[in-house]
């Protein structure tokens, strides 16, 4: 399925996804999930989203799949409501940039209580905030990006998802996504090493913890697995 890099550059299907990381570029692979919004990415301009407080000089639109939000004397923005069972557990996510002005957009959902408040840096840059929440009440998600004050910025990928955890923007349902690597002239299934990192954080190194030690095939008695063993 179509996909997207975390700057909301879309990716063709069956495209692998390279994102720069601080090693260099990787290719990024990805489970399957669906954005419950309706135009999240703002393809068919505003439609499935509310309008709020757009009067006098404030104003709402969209160009090229980023809405634009100007507020002056009011809070205008945008409202979505997603329907689902009470206590479900979902994950919001949005990438904000702010174009004008020195106070920061925010993002609420839920009955009207801010959940969460981003400060966006001056360059303009675009910045990805999610967040997790349980639905409660009525069932009722309301995802509303605005703000009141003199500010301009631009919103696009909106996400929500039943997830504990945020994904990359899909508009839509992703495939989960997989990397296979063609063995002919590249690999010798039959024969080779295999080698990785491990990290041990302060707790695992306790002196109460023993030693830990990677244990190959020829000591484990496993013939196709590395095995992280504990010997206290």
């Amino acid at each position: 399925s179509v996909a997207y890099q975390s700057d909301g550059t879309q990716v063709v299907a069956n495209v692998p996804r390279f994102e720069q990381g601080k090693f260099g570029k990787a290719i990024m692979v990805e489970e399957g999930t669906t954005n419950l919004l309706r135009n999240p990415f703002f393809s068919s301009g505003l439609s499935g989203w509310g309008i709020q407080n757009v009067t006098g000089d404030n104003k709402i639109y969209v160009a090229d799949g980023v809405a634009v939000i100007k507020a002056v004397d009011a809070s205008p923005g945008l409202y979505q409501k997603v329907n689902l069972d009470v206590g479900t557990i979902v994950t919001v996510s949005i990438l904000i940039k702010r174009t004008s002005g020195s106070i920061a957009p925010r993002l609420r959902w839920g009955a009207g209580p801010v959940i969460g408040e981003i400060e966006i840096s001056e360059n303009g840059q675009w910045v990805k905030y999610s967040a997790i929440t349980d639905v409660g009440g009525n069932g009722n998600l309301i995802i509303e990006p605005s703000i009141a004050g003199q500010v301009e910025y631009e919103i696009k990928a909106v996400q929500v998802e039943q997830k504990p955890y945020a994904t990359s923007f899909t508009d839509g349902t992703r495939a989960a996504e997989s990397l296979t690597i063609p063995t002919a002239g590249v690999l010798n299934p039959q024969e080779g090493t295999v080698e990785c990192w491990v990290y041990f954080d302060a707790n695992s190194l306790a002196s109460n913890r023993g030693s830990f030690w990677i244990i190959g095939a020829a000591k484990s008695g496993y013939a196709d697995r590395l095995i992280l063993q504990l010997l206290g």
